[in-house]
């Protein structure tokens, strides 16, 4: 129960645009501890609260996971789109929407055949390459043509990349948030 409540804390600290030192202020002001780790349940549920009344809002169900192959590449060139920047709602209803325009099938979990789902893969990927400059064939794996492209994307921001050596989904997750902040700092 724990973990849930601080992941859905970091889900709301993101969604606010907290950033590490407003965030861990905010913690001490309300629980006296600046770590998510060191609360009791009871202190989580305050923090949460807290993050209800600044403005958080929960984006509706989880994705409960693909339940195909091609399920799953798509949700993660979706995901991957919005660590870019590119895809600004990142919730199921979207991709769905977006899946129904390429191919007129409502679910990505009812794609069964290779032609329909490729139509969206190449959809995606095609988006991606335009909005944000991912370079597929450089890279051998999906993820590093996303990190590079995010990397670009930071530097012309004049930000600073974050480097997580080992995890790069947590790495690309870290980054989207540097983008995605920027880009409504600039749209405000």
């Amino acid at each position: 129960m724990t973990s849930r409540l601080i992941q859905k804390i970091h889900i709301a600290k993101g969604q606010l645009g907290l950033d590490d030192d407003t965030y861990r202020a905010t913690l001490v002001q309300l629980v006296a501890k600046d770590s998510c780790k060191a609360m009791t349940g009871g202190e989580l549920e305050t923090v949460l609260k807290h993050f209800h009344r600044a403005g958080f809002k929960p984006r509706g169900k989880a994705f409960t996971g693909p339940s195909t192959k091609y399920a799953a590449k798509i949700h993660a060139l979706w995901i991957s789109g919005w660590n870019l920047g590119v895809i600004r709602d990142n919730s199921d209803a979207a991709m769905e929407a977006f899946i129904h325009r390429q191919t007129g099938i409502a679910k990505a979990q009812w794609l069964k055949d290779a032609k329909d789902a490729a139509k969206v893969i190449d959809a995606l990927k095609a988006w991606l390459a335009r909005e944000a400059g991912v370079q597929w064939s450089n890279h051998r794996e999906a993820s590093n043509a996303v990190l590079w492209a995010q990397v670009e994307i930071i530097d012309r921001l004049g930000k600073k990349v974050c480097h997580i050596h080992g995890d790069p989904i947590a790495c690309q997750r870290a980054n989207g948030n540097i983008i995605r902040e920027a880009q409504e700092a600039t749209s405000c």
